[in-house]
């Protein structure tokens, strides 16, 4: 007989069927592997079931037809044995070896299971030549084609659903001259995937096709910052923020990313042309619109040639050409006639006429006869105007800015009797001439040689900088230094709600007249509060380059005096803020964390907390930021975030013992606080303490590595240290033995604790309770240092010296609102100006329910700027200005008073007060018990 294998090997593939093997021991059929040499059928029937081979048969009819339909249908390439179904990878099918039966496309075998001729041994080389060439079409046996896979029926699924183009869109080549197929994935911007931020595909000729209309804004208006407490994660990438891995903005769409996907920077139309932190998607949207802008493509029109219909507007999709015109001018054949609907007998603002649509009269003259006519329309009962959709329910189809949300539009604020002030232009423009020192009150132009005259006899000299403001300035010799300063001090900041500013500039040698620099300054604060940003304590200003002589003067850090002498010099009306220049590489700390750069000067010239004069081209005590732990909590480079600081936390250390103080007024700056960190890590600033007699000081080494000493008050012994910041590390291990760990790290203190202990931390300060943390080993018989967080009485360390306009009253402690869009009120020459709101009393059982004091006072303000309008010049040419009006409403008492100077107004204005002031404070209803005082100022216009 036959030559059997017993060898198990692996059948060609698993669709192909397990060719027929006849057992010699017995009658049954094994599926066992026949070796390649083949073997003689049996000479008996005896050992064949010829009802299995003719189903084997059909099983192999029944695919090889199979496997021809899919050929002819298209679904395989046109060579066979390269088919791809989707159910393997691809492979060259390799024909079966060991084949028992021929066939020849009919249901019957070639060789009989009796037939003993040797002319039925076909090698299989030939067989498969055979095959081929009876249907070179069809693939081999045992092809690669799985009859059973759904992919091998089914044509390819349309990854793209082409709206403008024909449906077989030619390939396109990217940049680097790679096929680019429509299923590729392209990045877009965060949240949202443009249609091509790369450019435009083959095929399309405009270079912002496939941008959005927000994207063709980008870098021309500023983006709604996503919120920080809102992105938990990067909104590209999905990493997730922790204490390294900072949040950044893009400054092109707002979305929150980290450094990895926001590292690029692109100049900004809406930033006046600087760099801005950008994403790199939006990075390519900029670079395709600064190209299509040098090439003269128009943004604005791109929005609607490229834009596809609106699914919610059927309107969209027709043409209002009619069909006639529509053939005529596309002769031949083409694309069939797109729908015509007719126009709407309503006029749509920027939509065709009815001339202009009908094909005929002047369509230039038919839009300037509909714009002599009052404009009609029409809305339904759901909003929706005829031949609108339902986009015009969102504001309409022209483009919204990014970061301006829809709303209600903010309503004209009233003004009673008198003329209003729209502007504050006139108010604060400058008088000073292009060159040279301003003009002096009452004198006009002066020479320069007279005013150095008046100089170096001590005088002081009025120079006015606009209107309502005037810088005194006089030469003094400041003893603390043994050295003559120029001593500016302003008078009329207090108009526009800001603090008089006092500047201290060292003489420089043979320096006849003070320089104009410093007036500019002023002008320009003036100017910034004037427009609703003033400047605050530990605020500061930036300089452009070579000022005052120089390229290292970087700008002026303002602060208030604590234990500096200021007996000597000449000042204005408290509240006061002192200048001190500061060189260019301490701009950021200026700007981050100022109070350890005005300590730091303070320790520089051996002054305690920190010198009052501003020293010309000094050597600079801090120079590139270098290796701080202020690079984890604030960001040096875009500014995003920083160390915050709650305002009257004060840190005393001690001994064995440190206590943070917070106010209880506090609470709500606290809270914010926690919600913006991470849970493991807590920080927070802390402010220059009175009650201490040296604080810490951080000092920067050659390196830029950092040190710490302490700077104390001359002659007096070190007991409580004071400290700028506090961080609370939720790190320590358990393995470390110890329950907490405190130590000072720069200027500030570390607090090291367990991390469950971390999370009590947390949850006693959102409840406002007290903190105790014992630092030192476990199973001590007591700590050796305890950290207690201490909720204390509100603050009031505000308004120190100030007193009341109408009886010289202390306001010390009593809180106050600075307001900068107050109704103003004028007449032809003046105008009289609401600028701060004292609450000296505010009680009640419902005062967090109860109307807003700050409403209450504004009707009151309108009230009094209505009584006084006729008299504002002569309230000026008596000098009653300011003046201020304190109202009490009480249960059981409701009066008023006014005065200026310390003294009461005259009777012909407390009359005028009265018709306005009686009927509305009577008709004002509240349960709270408030007593208010509002200042006014009266400004020349």
């Amino acid at each position: 007989g036959c030559l059997i294998s017993t060898e198990k090997k692996e059948s060609p593939g698993p669709s192909s069927p397990s060719p027929i093997v006849l057992d010699s021991d017995t009658d049954n059929v094994s599926p066992t592997h026949i070796s390649e040499e083949g073997c003689k059928p049996p000479f008996t029937d005896d050992y064949v079931d010829m009802n299995e081979v003719e189903q084997y048969l059909k099983e192999l009819e029944d695919e090889k037809n199979l496997v021809s339909e899919i050929v002819q249908s298209g679904a395989t390439s046109e060579e066979p044995e390269e088919v791809e179904t989707g159910a393997r990878p691809k492979q060259k099918p390799s024909p079966p070896s060991g084949s028992n039966f021929l066939l020849d496309g009919s249901d019957e075998p070639m060789c009989s299971g009796v037939n003993t001729s040797e002319d039925c041994l076909i090698p299989d080389s030939e067989l498969q030549q055979t095959i081929m060439q009876d249907n070179p079409e069809s693939p081999p046996p045992y092809s690669e084609v799985d009859p059973n896979s759904s992919a091998a029926l089914k044509p390819p699924r349309p990854v793209t659903l082409d709206l403008d183009g024909p449906r077989q869109a030619p390939q396109a080549m990217d940049q680097d001259d790679s096929p680019v197929s429509a299923g590729d994935s392209v990045l877009g911007a965060p949240g949202e995937t443009p249609a091509n931020p790369s450019g435009p595909r083959l095929g399309h000729t405009n270079i912002l096709d496939g941008l959005s209309e927000d994207q063709l804004m980008f870098g021309k208006v500023q983006p709604f910052w996503v919120p920080d407490a809102d992105a938990m994660s990067c909104m590209i990438c999905s990493a997730k923020f922790t204490v390294v891995k900072r949040r950044h903005h893009c400054r092109s769409c707002g979305k929150v990313l980290c450094s990895n996907c926001c590292s690029d920077r692109y100049k900004l139309l809406y930033m006046e042309g600087k760099e801005g932190r950008v994403c790199t998607p939006c990075k390519t949207v900029l670079e395709r619109l600064d190209k299509a802008e040098m090439e003269g493509v128009n943004p604005s029109t791109v929005s609607m040639q490229s834009s596809r219909p609106n699914p919610a507007n059927p309107m969209e999709y027709c043409s209002r050409v009619p069909v006639s015109e529509q053939v005529a001018q596309n002769p031949g054949p083409s694309d069939p006639p797109s729908v015509m609907v007719p126009v709407g007998v309503l006029k749509r603002n920027g939509g065709p006429t009815a001339e202009s649509s009908s094909g005929g009269g002047n369509a230039v003259a038919g839009a300037g006869a509909a714009a002599r006519q009052e404009n009609k329309s029409v809305m339904f009962s759901d909003g929706i105007r005829p031949g609108g959709d339902l986009t015009d329910l969102d504001g309409g189809s022209e483009h919204r800015p990014l970061g301006k949300r829809p709303g209600k539009s903010r309503p004209r604020r009233l003004r009673a009797k008198g003329s209003a002030a729209g502007v504050n232009g006139d108010v604060c423009k400058s008088r000073m001439p292009q060159t040279g020192l301003p003009y002096v009150s009452g004198k006009g132009k002066v020479e320069d040689e007279e005013i150095a005259v008046w100089f170096s006899a001590g005088t002081f000299v009025n120079f006015v900088l606009n209107t309502n403001l005037t810088v005194l300035t006089k030469r003094v010799h400041y003893a603390p230094i043994n050295r003559p300063v120029w001593n500016f001090a302003s008078r009329g900041l207090t108009s526009v709600g800001q603090d008089e500013v006092v500047i201290l500039l060292e003489v420089d040698d043979d320096e006849p007249l003070p320089p104009r620099d410093i007036y500019v300054l002023i002008q320009t604060i003036y100017e910034q509060a004037g427009a609703g940003r003033p400047l605050v304590e530990m605020g500061y200003v930036t300089v452009d380059s070579d000022y005052l002589g120089s390229n290292d003067h970087g700008g002026w850090l303002f602060i208030r005096h604590t234990f500096q002498a200021v007996s000597d010099l000449f000042l204005p009306n408290p509240p006061i803020l002192f200048g001190i220049l500061v060189m260019r590489t301490e701009i950021p700390w200026a700007r981050v964390f100022p109070l350890r750069l005005m300590l730091r000067l303070g320790a520089e010239y051996r002054y305690y907390p920190a010198p009052l004069v501003s020293t010309r081209y000094r050597k600079p005590v801090y120079r590139e930021i270098g290796h701080t732990i202020m690079n984890v909590l604030a960001d040096f480079k875009n500014y995003a975030y920083t160390l915050p600081t709650i305002r009257g936390l004060i840190i005393h250390m001690s001994p064995a013992k440190t206590i943070i103080s917070i106010p209880k007024n506090r609470h709500e700056a606290v809270c914010k606080a926690l919600s913006n960190s991470n849970d493991p890590v807590l920080a927070l600033g802390a402010n220059f303490s009175m009650s201490v007699d040296s604080h810490l000081v951080a000092i920067q080494n050659e390196d830029t590595s950092y040190q710490t000493q302490a700077i104390n008050i001359l002659n007096k012994e070190r007991v409580v240290t004071g400290a700028s910041f506090v961080v609370f590390n939720g790190s320590l291990k358990s393995t470390s033995n110890l329950t907490a760990k405190s130590s000072i790290v720069e200027d500030g203190i570390m607090v090291q604790v367990l991390p469950d202990n971390m999370l009590a931390l947390r949850k006693k300060l959102q409840d406002m309770e007290d903190v105790e943390i014992g630092c030192g080993p476990v199973g001590a018989p007591g700590p050796d240092e305890t950290v207690f967080i201490k909720w204390v009485d509100e603050d009031k360390a505000i308004n120190i010296g100030i007193k009341s306009f109408i009886d010289g009253k202390a306001m010390d402690g009593v809180p106050s609102l600075r307001i900068h869009c107050g109704p103003d009120m004028r007449s032809e020459s003046h105008l009289i100006r609401w600028t701060e709101l004292f609450l000296i009393r505010h009680e009640g059982p419902r005062a967090g329910q109860e109307r807003d004091p700050t409403r209450i006072a504004e009707g009151i303000a309108r009230a009094v700027g209505a009584a006084l309008v006729p008299h504002l010049q002569t309230l000026k040419q008596d000098n009653s200005t300011p003046l201020a009006v304190r109202v009490t409403l009480d249960t059981e008492n409701v009066s008023y008073e006014a005065g200026s100077n310390g003294a009461g107004l005259a009777g012909e204005y407390m009359n005028n007060l009265d018709s306005e002031l009686v009927p509305l404070l009577h008709s004002t209803t509240t349960s709270l018990s408030l007593t208010l005082e509002l200042v006014f100022h009266i400004l020349d216009t």
